[in-house]
């Protein structure tokens, strides 16, 4: 009984560990790469990044642009984030691995006897451990069995998580509601795989449990939605998908965007950038680069598809492009691109220099240029913006400055 209480609690422990050591070594050690961006502002890019996303109030408007960054920034970021739901994900995984270990020893304990009890050559020396002894040893869980479905749909979803944590721990992206998506997958996984495994062949049962546990969230509803459009004989409305016409922007970097709310290019400019690239954990330049293409679409729409063709998909190429027209003495390779984006166009060379022109002249289309013209640099004094994100965020705190390059946590 001793060798299977440890083979119980040596499966827990691995069951669990699996899950939280890549959110603790994200915690340890990749966090800093989280902050990167943040020194990317200069005092101009940080006037309007403020004025566009965050209005000031009363409990901020005694504040300096750079305090109201901080204090805006602590309650996008921090390790306090994660706390609750990887503690809320600790149990719910230990919870349901449990069950599956308990219900595994149970079901292959009975088994086991009752095969050799079938050799009559062991029969006299068989043994067989009473009720009460199987229930100490998966002590504290219920004298349960699972069924093979809902065992399916266990695994299937602990699949599921462990990929999301281990890929968000090798990509450095890793966010708090990926927690909290993978702990509701650890509990809807049941529920979801016995109502719908129940309408295919019984024998394909847990099959289907098991993949209803392992699939991505956008693949469950997209099949979910097919699901109940052919039940009820509703027409399937298939939109089309703007976001893919962003260079760079697949399906599923689509998807994801779609996960935040945004469907449309146009939202892309008028998000914040940094909260983009923090919930979504997609990287901060290339959320730069979807919104530069968003802010160009904003002012030449479907035309900007075609611009990306000679160099001038976004605002930021548009921009430095006004730069050199504007130069003295002129720049006949920046007056050939005009004269080619007007073909292009089908346009008139002085209507396409117009809304170059207006598109150049947004403030936002300036802040994008500064932002990612010195990667990893400030020209705030040539400073670090160390950003205390352990902090809590009921009230503000000042900035510190350190010189370098490199965010520390202060």
């Amino acid at each position: 009984m001793l060798q299977l209480r440890c083979l119980f609690w040596i499966s827990e422990i691995i069951v669990v560990m699996l899950v939280i050591i890549p959110i603790a070594r994200f915690l340890l050690y990749q966090w800093s790469l989280r902050e990167l961006f943040v020194n990317r502002f200069s005092q101009g890019s940080l006037d309007v990044y403020l004025a566009r996303f965050y209005a000031r109030t009363e409990a901020t408007k005694e504040l300096s642009d750079i305090q109201l960054f901080e204090w805006s920034y602590r309650r996008l970021v921090g390790r306090h984030l994660y706390y609750t739901p990887t503690a809320m994900l600790m149990v719910i995984v230990a919870l349901l691995g449990g069950l599956v270990i308990m219900t595994a020893i149970r079901a292959g304990y009975e088994n086991y006897v009752d095969f050799y009890a079938k050799n009559a050559a062991v029969t006299t020396s068989l043994s067989h451990l009473s009720l009460g002894d199987l229930d100490d040893v998966v002590f504290p869980f219920p004298d349960i069995l699972l069924s093979a479905q809902a065992l399916a749909a266990i695994a299937g979803a602990y699949l599921y998580v462990v990929g999301v944590v281990i890929q968000g721990f090798r990509n450095k992206t890793l966010t708090s509601s990926d927690i909290l998506w993978c702990s509701f997958r650890m509990v809807i996984a049941v529920p979801m795989a016995v109502s719908l495994s129940g309408l295919a062949n019984s024998s394909l049962g847990p099959f289907i449990a098991f993949a209803l546990g392992a699939f991505p969230i956008e693949a469950l509803s997209r099949l979910l939605r097919r699901l109940m459009t052919k039940t009820l004989g509703e027409a399937d409305e298939q939109n089309s998908d703007q976001l893919v016409h962003l260079a760079g922007a697949s399906p599923q970097i689509s998807a994801v965007l779609a996960g935040e709310g945004i469907g449309a290019i146009q939202q892309l400019a008028s998000v914040d950038p940094v909260a983009l690239s923090v919930r979504t954990g997609l990287p901060f330049d290339f959320i730069l680069d979807l919104v530069a293409q968003a802010q160009a679409w904003h002012y030449l729409g479907a035309a900007t598809e075609a611009l990306g063709k000679l160099g001038l998909g976004g605002a930021m190429p548009i921009r430095r492009l006004v730069d050199r027209l504007a130069r003295k003495p002129s720049d006949e390779e920046a007056k050939a691109v005009l004269t080619a984006s007007a073909k292009l166009l089908q346009l008139d060379e002085t209507v396409v220099k117009t809304m170059f022109n207006e598109l150049a002249a947004d403030p936002y289309t300036g802040f994008l240029v500064g932002v990612a013209a010195a990667p990893g640099r400030s020209s705030c004094a040539s400073s670090t913006l160390t950003v205390d994100t352990e902090a809590g965020v009921a009230e503000p705190a000042v900035l510190s400055m350190s010189s370098g390059h490199n965010l520390r946590e202060a």
